[in-house]
């Protein structure tokens, strides 16, 4: 799991039983105010100074079996179960709005989206707020092979967008598609849609069930 400082999703991590986490911390501060922890989980946890975590190539040369993720930041996951890589609600843009100077992002992505364009075999996403469905991402893993599920109504934003229909499976409450020997199914949430004004509620959102025979995954999406 690689995820960003100061310390309390780190803390909460650790308390849920994570194998392993990678902290991403700016400067010498946040490294000092995570040094309990590190004396607590010696082999739990490892604490990266910078900005980013480079890329590992390694890491995504060849895809797990058992359940493997990287949290990429904000809602953006990367998934690995079955043989296969989900990316769930990839946001690699700067800022996660239509206007100017707002929702900026604090640290670059873990991972440049360049290195996983060709490396997923599907995209899911939950719905379609800005910090969830970002265009800018979207086109990019378009160049790859991979397939969108996305809840319905949705489809029709990725199509103004020039992805193309086969390549977009639109999935309402309780559906679910094979990839490989996973099923990844849509699953109720509490929260909303829309990406203007005039358009609450026109489409659906989710929440996430990724199911393998290695075992289950859980995403919920933005559920309130």
């Amino acid at each position: 799991e690689v995820g960003p400082g100061p310390g309390g999703l780190t803390r909460a991590l650790l308390a849920c039983g994570a194998r392993h986490v990678f902290a991403i911390e700016r400067d010498r501060r946040g490294v000092a105010a995570l040094a309990d922890l590190v004396r607590a989980y010696p082999d739990r946890l490892t604490i990266i100074e910078g900005d980013a975590l480079e890329v590992d190539a390694a890491a995504l040369a060849e895809k797990s079996e058992a359940i493997r993720f990287a949290w990429l930041g904000h809602s953006t996951i990367l998934l690995e179960l079955d043989g296969q890589r989900v990316l769930i609600d990839p946001v690699f843009a700067q800022r996660a709005s239509p206007v100017p100077f707002t929702a900026t992002r604090f640290q670059p992505p873990a991972w440049p989206l360049s290195a996983l364009t060709d490396a997923v075999d599907a995209v899911v996403i939950s719905h379609n707020h800005y910090d969830h469905l970002d265009e800018p991402s979207i086109r990019q893993l378009a160049r790859g092979g991979a397939v969108f599920l996305v809840p319905l109504g949705v489809g029709e934003q990725l199509a103004a967008w020039g992805i193309a229909a086969d390549r977009v499976i639109e999935l309402d409450w309780w559906d679910s598609h094979a990839l490989g020997r996973l099923t990844l199914t849509a699953t109720p949430a509490q929260h909303f849609s829309g990406r203007g004004l005039t358009d609450r509620n026109r489409t659906l959102w989710a929440s996430w069930v990724a199911a393998g025979t290695a075992g289950t995954v859980f995403f919920s999406g933005d559920s309130g």
